[in-house]
């Protein structure tokens, strides 16, 4: 803080503080595993499962997949029963209540942060407003109430005419995501086809968890591409609006790029966690898509192995990749920078440089200040709680994650990039609202995937209506 300004500072204070709070959730989500682990042997589900062998189950496509025993599906009911267990519906309702104290904590400590550093009576200048805004309405002006100054005026109508150009810019990427979206359910109910016709035995006897894997990393390989994209339209689109002040700016771009990123990682989520598997059909009558492919049905064993393999690559890859970037990207750049500095004044004098010579030929802090920092932190918030229910090892990869991450942010600011102008700030900004409408939505997500998604309610109708155990209650009672 004394050395980067308050602004940074905050930062690692709020990073510091989450990743704290995850060794509870972490801790949790292990358990539930573990639970999953050593009442593997118990699950009835699984065991009839495994002992089913004279249940004959149809297909799974059209072509070159052949008739399979429901006992075939043993090894992915027992690994469903890992994460969809009797604890699952208790973790799901500790991640609710966590991600809640977790936000209202935050708010006493930043609360404390400011009062350790004099920051309750700081008040922000009043900001001036963007050369851009000033230049493009500079010829119309009024009087300010405040000030009783002449200042660029926007009229109303130029501004409206501008926020729906904006909107529809966002609704028309939003439906470049569903159409990426929908790409990926045609490759996966292509290749299924494929897979169960391949030469080697390993693939084509779970064809269905090699269309799975394959079309999650293509799906990641989408997600990194039109993240790049995303930047671009969300800058031109917040230009385009001509914010007053650099604040308003800010806040407008933070806002569509967290809408559009989160839009495109959690798309194909949304999709396996409620619509993979519910609207097939029925043998003679499946439902097609576009009159030709037979819709994905989900595995016997239900649609959470699916759901678990999405979040669980996903998860892993982004986060490997964004650590790479963030500190191997800035290393290779600074190599190149010295290697230029050798060839041209030579070893010698390379070495004769005062240290605030070195410090400049450091790379710049980028254009958007602690954006990529926050943005990162906050999607990975979102897939640790919206769908945790049916990953329940997100917490604990998240604070392995953010271990690493604090220690690499602070060697990127300390060692491969300059000095930027220290700022102070008393919270951090509209990432706090963000934070809470994700809560909420955790909430919702987490309700619809136990209800829906998971088995844990058919597996107590089950246990309690018609399995070995039914109606043992009832005759004791007589």
């Amino acid at each position: 803080r004394r050395y980067f300004g308050e602004k940074i500072g905050l930062y690692f204070a709020w990073l510091g503080w989450y990743t704290g709070m995850l060794f509870p959730a972490a801790f949790i989500g292990l358990f539930v595993f573990l639970y999953g682990v050593t009442t593997l042997n118990h699950c009835q589900v699984s065991k009839e499962v495994c002992q089913a062998t004279d249940i004959i189950m149809c297909p799974i496509c059209d072509k070159y997949c052949p008739f399979m025993r429901l006992s075939d599906s043993c090894v992915y009911a027992k690994v469903t029963h890992l994460f969809d267990n009797g604890a699952t519906v208790f973790f799901a309702v500790f991640m609710a209540v966590w991600a809640t104290v977790f936000l209202e904590f935050w708010k006493r400590r930043r609360a404390v942060i400011a009062y350790d550093w004099d920051l309750i009576d700081w008040e922000e200048e009043e900001e001036e407003i963007r050369p851009q805004f000033e230049a493009k309405y500079s010829k119309k002006e009024r009087m300010n109430p405040i000030s009783g100054k002449p200042e660029p005026y926007q009229a109303f109508a130029d501004k409206c005419s501008r926020l729906i150009v904006s909107a529809s810019g966002i609704f028309f990427m939003i439906c470049v995501v569903i159409a990426a979206v929908f790409g990926i359910v045609i490759y996966r109910v292509v290749t299924v086809s494929t897979f169960a016709a391949f030469k080697w035995a390993l693939i084509r006897n779970n064809s269905q968890v090699a269309t799975t894997g394959t079309a999650v990393c293509i799906n990641f390989c989408i997600i990194m591409l039109l993240n790049v994209l995303y930047e671009k339209v969300a800058l031109f689109l917040t230009n385009l609006e001509q914010p007053r002040t650099e604040s308003e700016w800010e806040n407008s771009f933070t806002l569509k790029m967290f809408l559009f990123q989160f839009v495109n990682l959690n798309s194909s989520t949304f999709y396996i966690a409620f619509f993979l598997g519910r609207f097939t059909g029925h043998p003679g009558a499946y439902l097609r898509l576009i009159n030709r492919w037979r819709l994905e049905e989900c595995h016997p064993s239900g649609c959470l192995i699916d759901l678990c393999m999405q979040m669980g690559i996903i998860m892993v890859l982004k986060q490997t990749w964004n650590n790479f970037m963030e500190l191997g990207y800035p290393l290779i750049q600074n190599w190149w920078t010295r290697r230029k500095l050798r060839q041209e004044y030579g070893t010698q004098r390379k070495t004769s440089f005062p240290q605030w010579e070195k410090d400049y030929n450091l790379q710049p802090m980028n254009a958007y200040g602690l954006f990529d920092e926050y943005l990162e932190m906050i999607l990975q918030f979102g897939f640790t709680t919206i769908f945790v229910a049916a990953f329940p090892l997100a917490p604990l990869l998240a604070l392995l994650n953010n271990i690493i991450e604090i220690r690499l942010d602070a060697y990127k600011f300390v060692t491969q990039w300059r000095r930027p102008l220290a700022s102070r700030a008393k919270d951090i900004g509209i990432w706090y609202g963000i934070l809470e409408g994700i809560g909420v939505l955790s909430v919702i997500t987490n309700a619809f995937v136990i209800a829906v998604t998971s088995d844990f309610i058919p597996r107590l109708v089950y246990a309690y209506k018609y399995g070995p155990c039914a109606g043992q209650g009832e005759a004791g009672q007589k």
